[in-house]
């Protein structure tokens, strides 16, 4: 989540799923402080890497300015 935010050592952080386990549409992954971490000088850009890309026909952005929990920001042809 943002730019170069490895180097707060998980400050800000709070992981809400342990590493193997499972999770599904609506999961709660992780929860963090916009605001300190922004105030802390760091870009909260976020890039989405899809890995098995070659798996579908299309994979294209959704264009918005702010989203919102449950937006879709892509779509995926098989």
């Amino acid at each position: 989540i943002g730019q170069d935010t490895v180097t707060l050592n998980g400050k800000y952080f709070k992981c809400k799923v342990k590493e193997g386990k499972t999770v599904k549409k609506g999961d709660v992954l992780i929860e963090f402080d916009r605001e300190k971490i922004a105030a802390e000088g760091y870009d909260l850009t976020s890039p989405m890497t899809i890995i098995n890309g070659d798996e579908f026909s299309s994979v294209n952005p959704v264009e918005m300015d702010n989203t919102e929990p449950g937006d879709l920001a892509i779509l995926i042809e098989k």
